[in-house]
């Protein structure tokens, strides 16, 4: 007979550092869409900066499972913004248009400062012992870039975009706080899956309820059923695939173990 494994609760506390970066995401997509008086590559930035500051943090601490979502952000966001153009855009003085290898300097030199800060390999060797022990930690740090690609809802031009934008936020950070509230596997794969459910059918609303050929000129020729389907079984797999891949880890570790 098998039993769930039982994993360490995260405080109130951890919980909210954990899901924050997920609510500042949001947030920062949500009044990128809004005129500001400023170019909006600085809120992008700022959360790129919360982003790494909690990288450091949960490194020199020893990577925690809060530390996982600044873990998971700071590489889908130096992946996205290595090939951003930011036409328009200053950082002390220094027009940036182009981002290349910048944000992956930014990254480096977080671990330079986290390697310096604990003259130790410990932490790095508690990182790959806590996803060993804990494959839902991976789980977590992953599901950065499922939140990444359903909150920027980029050239969307829905009449009530904040609405839903607000509504992906909140439902991705509820799931977020619920994975972190347990110690149990599999209720924490459930959370996951429930915040994924609850932004897909958020964001299947909004495109449904907006009519995107018009606002671009494009001929109204809808998909037949039989593509739309498909297209719909694709992307849910792709998705799934990041999902649950860490789950394999789970079972190596338990097959792993000594028989008893």
């Amino acid at each position: 007979m098998t039993t769930q494994a039982v994993l360490v609760k995260s405080s109130k506390w951890e919980t909210f550092l954990g899901l924050l970066p997920f609510l500042a995401f949001g947030l920062a997509s949500i009044l990128g869409k809004v005129p500001q008086p400023f170019h909006e590559g600085y809120l992008f930035l700022g959360f790129y900066v919360l982003a790494l500051v909690g990288l450091l943090v949960g490194w020199v601490r020893g990577f925690p499972l809060w530390s996982y979502s600044y873990l998971g952000w700071s590489m889908v966001f130096t992946w996205w913004w290595s090939d951003m153009h930011t036409y328009g855009f200053s950082l002390f003085g220094l027009p940036i248009p182009d981002w290349g290898c910048i944000t992956w300097l930014f990254l480096a030199a977080t671990a330079i400062i986290a390697l310096l800060w604990t003259r130790s390999l410990q932490p790095l060797k508690a990182f790959f012992t806590g996803i060993w022990q804990d494959w839902t930690r991976l789980s977590l740090a992953l599901y950065t870039f499922l939140a990444f690609v359903w909150l920027l809802y980029d050239e969307n031009h829905h009449p009530y975009l904040l609405l839903f934008m607000l509504a992906s936020t909140l439902s991705i950070s509820a799931s977020v706080w619920f994975f972190l509230r347990s110690d149990r596997a599999l209720r924490r794969t459930f959370s996951l899956l429930a915040g994924f459910a609850g932004m897909a059918i958020i964001n299947g609303i909004c495109e449904a309820t907006w009519d995107y050929r018009a606002y671009y000129g494009f001929p109204n020729m809808p998909d037949p059923w039989y593509l739309t389907i498909w297209r719909g079984v694709m992307i849910f797999s792709f998705y799934a695939v990041i999902l649950f891949w860490p789950a394999l880890l789970g079972w190596l570790r338990c097959r792993s173990r000594p028989a008893t």
